[in-house]
C-alpha cells in the first residue's frame, strides 16, 4: 500500500514540473491561471494521499501495541493461576503429611488406660509432626492457643481424621479434656471407647472445640 501511494505522488509530481514548464513558456493570461490552478489541485491531491498513508500506519502500529498487550497481560495471568495452583497443593500435601505423622505417633504411643496427661499425649503426637515446640499451657481446656499457634483452625461440622477436639471443664475434670481422631477411633493418652473420655463427659453432653490443621 505504501509503495503504490508513492508511485502515484511521484506522478503527480512529474505533472506539476510539466505544468511550471508550461508557464514559463509565452501564454496568455487565462491559461496561466487555469494551470495555476490545475497545480494546486495536484498538490492538494498529494496531500491528502500523505495523510491517509500515514493514518493507515498508525492505525496498523496502534492495533500492534494493543495486541502486544493483550499477550501480556494473559501471560502474567497464566502465570499467577500456575503459582496459585503449585501453593494449594505444596499447602495440601503439608497437611497430608502433619495428619498422618500426628496419628501415627498418637496411637503408637496410647496407654492402656487414662494417666492424666491427654494434652501432653496429644501435643507430642502434634510436635513430632511439625518438627516443632510452642509453649504448652497447664491445663487441657486451654490449649487452643497452643493449636492454633501450630497451624490448627477451629471449625465446625463432623470430626475428620487428624482432628483435635477440646472439652472444657466439667464437674469432677476441671482441666478439661483434649483427644486427637485417628483411622481407629479417638485417642487421648488413651484409645477411647467414642468421643468422650469417660462417663462423665459422655453424661455431660458438653460438647468440643474442634481444631483442623490448616498449615
Amino acid at each position: 500500500m505504501l509503495s503504490t501511494t508513492r508511485l502515484v505522488i511521484a506522478c503527480l509530481l512529474v505533472m506539476a514540473c510539466i505544468l511550471v514548464v508550461s508557464i514559463s513558456s509565452s501564454c496568455h493570461a487565462a491559461q496561466r491561471d487555469d494551470i495555476f490552478d490545475s497545480l494546486s489541485d495536484f498538490i492538494s491531491l498529494s496531500d491528502t494521499m500523505k495523510g491517509t498513508s500515514s493514518g493507515s500506519s498508525g492505525s496498523s502500529s496502534g492495533s500492534s501495541k494493543s495486541s502486544t498487550s493483550s499477550s501480556s497481560k494473559s501471560t502474567t495471568s497464566s502465570t499467577k493461576t500456575r503459582s496459585m495452583t503449585t501453593t494449594a497443593a505444596t499447602a495440601t500435601k503439608k497437611a497430608q503429611d502433619v495428619i498422618a505423622a500426628s496419628t501415627k505417633h498418637v496411637q503408637s504411643n496410647a496407654k492402656k488406660a487414662s494417666t492424666g496427661y491427654c494434652a501432653r499425649h496429644v501435643a507430642n503426637a502434634i510436635d513430632h509432626a511439625l518438627g516443632t515446640k510452642h509453649a504448652r499451657p497447664v491445663s487441657a481446656k486451654d490449649f487452643g492457643s497452643y493449636l492454633q499457634a501450630n497451624g490448627y483452625k477451629a471449625v465446625t461440622g463432623p470430626h475428620q481424621v487428624g482432628d483435635v477436639q477440646v472439652y472444657g471443664a466439667i464437674k469432677g475434670h476441671p482441666n478439661g479434656h483434649m483427644q486427637m481422631k485417628t483411622q481407629n477411633g479417638y485417642i487421648s493418652d488413651f484409645k477411647q471407647r467414642d468421643q468422650y473420655a469417660g462417663k462423665a463427659y459422655r453424661e455431660s453432653g458438653v460438647q468440643p472445640t474442634n481444631y483442623r490443621f490448616g498449615g
